[in-house]
């Protein structure tokens, strides 16, 4: 079976999941369990343009849960029909930052990154992030001044409260070699924000703003 679920659609049904399995353990309710799982399962299925008969039935059984247990088999009966990032080598990761003098490369990237919309990893001690993102049908990379805020804020990318810190990133504005800085709040901890990403296109709008 070929992949179709995007990352970020994976999140949102594990999410349609999570309310299901929870409304059985605290409702008594058939008539509100059932809205809660017709709410759910409409949520899912919105979330793609089109779907072959296929496709549907492996979504289908998002209607018919009723515990966690049941949540946990579909959950990874979807496993196998996640799109994975594309793969990169870090020779290949390098090309992206070419203007970035010993960049550091973490040796797990590969690992990390099985299932996620994009790439990113912090160099704390040189105030960097870098992010490497599918867009427009390619691989890119921006890379930024990172500095860490003390208190909580919305991720820009994931839209979650999360420890964030403020991304700035150089763009050149003109032909005349003139630079303008652009940047906000995004997670710190780059896994932990693909795993909350449910909307993909504000992760693009962060990276058209910038790029």
């Amino acid at each position: 079976m070929e992949a179709f679920i995007n990352h970020h659609q994976y999140n949102l049904i594990r999410e349609q999941v999570k309310l299901i399995s929870d409304s059985y353990a605290k409702s008594n309710s058939h008539d509100v369990t059932s809205a809660i799982k017709a709410l759910a399962a409409e949520r899912v299925f919105n979330q793609f343009e089109e779907l072959t008969p296929l496709q549907k039935d492996i979504l289908s059984p998002i209607s018919m849960l009723s515990d966690s247990k049941e949540a946990e088999v579909f959950l990874n009966s979807l496993e196998s029909v996640i799109i994975p990032f594309p793969q990169i080598s870090e020779a290949g990761i390098k090309k992206l930052f070419k203007k970035v003098k010993k960049l550091k490369v973490p040796a797990n990237i590969k690992e990390e990154t099985l299932h996620c919309s994009y790439i990113g990893w912090n160099d704390y001690g040189a105030s960097k992030k870098y992010l490497i993102v599918e867009h427009h049908g390619k691989l890119i990379g921006v890379a930024g001044e990172f500095n860490r805020i003390q208190d909580k804020g919305v991720c820009t990318i994931c839209h979650r409260i999360s420890d964030v810190g403020l991304f700035m990133n150089q763009k050149k504005a003109s032909s005349d070699g003139t630079f303008i800085k652009r940047g906000n709040y995004i997670c710190q901890d780059s896994e932990w924000c693909n795993d909350h990403l449910t909307d993909r296109s504000k992760l693009t709008e962060f990276i058209e703003w910038l790029y």
